[in-house]
């Protein structure tokens, strides 16, 4: 990723070190995190958002697996993540 002039240097350090944090793009969180296994786009009282889940690396079965991290953007941008383990 080339750094932007104006990139939040956290931002940026995160992404180099493989997390996701507030603030990055889709692009940056499909580099960390991988393809989500489920996108879904909602709307809410402030608009419309995308909703991406990803299931346990480790589950025990595919058919019991569930997802465990879910991933809100809003224009693109990640404003907020749940992870429910």
């Amino acid at each position: 990723m080339e750094a932007h002039p104006n990139a939040d240097p956290r931002l940026l350090d995160n992404f180099k070190n493989g997390r996701i944090s507030i603030g990055m793009d889709e692009e940056q969180v499909r580099v960390v995190m991988g393809r989500p296994w489920h996108i879904e786009t909602s709307q809410g009282i402030g608009g419309s958002f995308d909703l991406w889940s990803y299931l346990d690396p480790d589950p025990v079965t595919l058919e019991t697996a569930e997802p465990d991290i879910f991933l809100y953007f809003s224009d693109g941008i990640l404003v907020r993540w749940q992870n429910l383990k």
